[in-house]
């Protein structure tokens, strides 16, 4: 089989990877209305920050029951984003937390999370930079 070829990384490429938000469920929310997406968007860049924060903190201090209240916090906003990677270890940290404390590695899903949460917020921003270009 052709299982080994290498796609190439070119920069070309890496632009049109796809994002780790998908804004489908906030465009039929809002009814297609840009100014109330961005909105939407803003704000939980803004919000999402700080309850990021205290969850890398709680990952650090292993306290799962910090993270739970931070990740069970976050999960909506995550969901409205529409990203789904970074959902999904909310959701498996939020479960830990509740089902099986030490089970896991809190700092390992928590670095996990940080590094989807930031990549996504960085896409987001990019987003709302191309809506300003293109509203002047």
């Amino acid at each position: 089989g052709t299982g080994n070829a290498v796609i190439p990384k070119s920069p070309d490429i890496m632009e049109n990877t796809t994002t780790l938000y998908d804004l489908t469920f906030l465009n039929k929310f809002t009814k297609g209305d840009p100014e109330k997406v961005e909105r939407y968007v803003q704000t939980y860049l803004r919000t999402s920050e700080r309850i990021f924060n205290e969850l890398e903190d709680a990952g650090r201090q292993g306290s799962w029951e910090d993270a739970y209240t931070k990740a069970h916090t976050v999960k909506p906003q995550v969901q409205y984003m529409g990203i789904d990677s970074l959902l999904k270890i909310i959701m498996e940290i939020e479960h830990k937390a509740k089902n099986e404390p030490g089970s896991a590695n809190l700092a390992e899903l928590v670095g996990n999370a940080m590094e989807l949460y930031n990549r996504s917020a960085n896409e987001l921003r990019s987003y709302l930079q191309d809506l300003s270009k293109d509203a002047h």
